[in-house]
């Protein structure tokens, strides 16, 4: 497999996005602003909730994941998609043919090993203009 493979979501993608949304929605993150997703992410940079760093990291890479991926469906071309690829299996968005894939668990997960912030704004505004709306 060379290029990523994109298939529509089921209904267990469906209802994990759906579980993270609601997640943010309780933490006062607006999946409409990217200030407001990075502001919350760089506030779970800085302090781990729990006793299971591993558990909790996996989580926070999970919300901000779909945090991203939400804004990326909603305002660009990309939509949601389970995408396989040679690296594996993954949440992801897809453009119209499948050229473009983003996979926000990858973006997330590698700056968090980092606790890189300041990151969202940037990156992702990044990828909106190269996928905008016409």
């Amino acid at each position: 497999m060379t290029r990523p493979v994109a298939k529509p979501l089921t209904e267990a993608e469906t209802t994990r996005i759906a579980a993270s949304l609601d997640e943010l929605d309780r933490r006062g993150v607006d999946v409409d602003d990217l200030t407001s997703i990075g502001a919350a992410y760089d506030a779970a940079c800085t302090s781990r909730v729990g006793t299971d760093p591993d558990n909790d990291a996996k989580h926070v890479c999970e919300v901000f994941a779909i945090a991203i991926g939400e804004h990326l469906q909603r305002h660009s071309t990309l939509s949601w998609a389970v995408v396989s690829d040679m690296f594996g299996t993954d949440l992801g968005l897809a453009g119209s043919r499948s050229e473009t894939v983003v996979v926000p668990h990858n973006l997330v997960s590698a700056r968090w090993m980092r606790r890189e912030r300041g990151w969202i704004p940037g990156v992702v505004g990044h990828l909106l203009r190269l996928n905008a709306r016409r």
